[in-house]
């Protein structure tokens, strides 16, 4: 899982959303930073958002309350790239963290320094 924080990677990062369908995946039990962060992504540059396992029981109020649709089966191998939202280890992703290609696999976490 790679980290974004040089001008490069955010380049990349942009032409892969430009060109490919994107799956925002949420962290296990996903708080309410989570799912706002997911879905303002996904309404600014499309794609598809899911959950690994979960959703806590404030980030589904809140999903709720924006009209996010989260995708609780999504099927990884349909996206040409997916973003780790929120999400520091590969751990917190649950099964797809071990059968996503580290090449398609990007982690956007507000924690990173840039």
């Amino acid at each position: 899982m790679r980290a974004i924080g040089d001008d490069a990677s955010v380049a990349e990062l942009l032409r892969r959303i430009a060109t490919g369908r994107v799956l925002w995946r949420l962290h296990v039990n996903a708080v309410p930073d989570c799912v706002g962060s997911a879905n303002a992504l996904a309404e600014a540059f499309g794609g598809t958002v899911a959950e690994s396992d979960n959703v806590s029981k404030d980030g589904r109020a809140l999903a709720e309350r924006l009209g996010l649709a989260i995708d609780p089966w999504p099927h990884p191998e349909q996206f040409a790239t997916v973003i780790a939202v929120v999400t520091s280890t590969r751990s917190q992703l649950r099964l797809m963290g071990v059968f996503v290609q580290a090449s398609r696999l990007v982690d956007l976490h507000h924690y990173c320094p840039l």
